[in-house]
């Protein structure tokens, strides 16, 4: 290695994996005071162990430094971690981006944003770095860790942030839709992380040499299943109806739909159709009547838009960098 020989002067390095978790523990040695585990941190496994630690903190995660040694055992000789320090992880604030904190306004700046775009239009400079399948969490932990500012871009930024607060934090969240109608957002990050595939040909062409490709199978199917609950509008426009119908304020409406941007979707449909109206943030009904939802011209971009999304991914499938 560059950086040896060590000693007491120049001790071997660490190696940091966040959001580790341990498997398998088993004592080692007389009286069992060490301890044999394997350690698995995105999608990857490694055997370690605990040199006067028969026990590890209970929590699911932690957060633990390692040192690599090569471990000789009656001829075989076998990369192994060594433990240093395993804790709890506490994660820092996750800012929500691009969107209203509140979600009725949240849907109502849903309803009144330009519809999907057809086209790319100019594709942005400059090539990304790929980490994709090689565990979101440690990639996104050593972003945050340069101490400059880090966006991370996914399919629904409310709900990642709900999934990453408990293990990570000291970053942005925005979705792949604000980017793409406000790409000067981006303009504040010297890290921008794609935890989820864009999923549109406008959302791509956003992607240029501040964007680190981490996305995984498990982030690609979830991304799938968030584009078809925001852009399948025709369940969600028939749950909001019923809501408004039962006489729900315009909150009733945001939780009966998968998300704040899907209601605003709907209602903007059920608008376009005569079935509803909003007027000054508080959506009625002014009819009951049947009615086709590809009258409206909302309908009609979003359903494009959910087909350019399904063939772009699918389960098994990893989005490329570039369109």
């Amino acid at each position: 290695m560059r950086l040896e020989p060590f000693g007491a002067g120049n001790p071997t390095g660490s190696l940091l994996v966040p959001c580790a978790r341990r498997v398998a523990p088993r004592p080692m040695g007389e009286e069992g005071r060490h301890l044999r585990f394997t350690v698995q941190a995105g999608g990857h496994r490694a055997r370690a162990v605990a040199f006067g630690c028969p026990g590890l903190p209970e929590d699911d995660v932690l957060d633990a430094t390692f040192t690599l040694e090569l471990n000789e055992w009656r001829g075989a000789v076998e990369p192994r971690l060594v433990l240093r320090d395993a804790q709890p992880p506490r994660p820092g604030p996750i800012e929500l981006v691009g969107e209203p904190e509140d979600p009725a306004a949240a849907a109502l700046a849903e309803l009144a944003a330009p519809l999907p775009a057809a086209s790319a239009g100019s594709r942005a400079s400059g090539v990304p770095r790929d980490r994709r399948g090689g565990g979101v969490a440690g990639v996104l932990a050593a972003l945050v860790a340069t101490g400059e500012p880090v966006l991370v871009a996914c399919a629904d930024a409310r709900r990642r942030r709900a999934h990453l607060r408990e293990r990570l934090g000291g970053f942005a969240v925005a979705g792949w839709p604000t980017l793409e109608r406000g790409p000067a957002l981006l303009d504040g990050y010297v890290h921008v992380l794609a935890l989820d595939p864009p999923l549109a040909a406008t959302q791509v062409a956003l992607v240029d040499e501040r964007f680190t490709l981490a996305w995984g199978a498990d982030e690609a199917a979830y991304a799938l299943r968030a584009h078809e609950a925001g852009y399948d509008l025709r369940p969600v426009a028939a749950a909001v109806f019923r809501a408004l119908r039962d006489g729900a304020a315009l909150t009733g409406a945001v939780d009966a739909s998968p998300s704040p941007a899907a209601a605003g979707r709907a209602l903007r449909v059920l608008c376009e159709v005569g079935l509803a109206r909003v007027d000054r943030g508080a959506p009625r009904l002014l009819t009951v009547a049947p009615t086709e939802l590809d009258r409206s011209p909302a309908y009609r971009a979003y359903t494009t838009r959910l087909g350019e999304g399904r063939a772009r991914l699918r389960p098994s499938e990893r989005v490329p960098a570039a369109a």
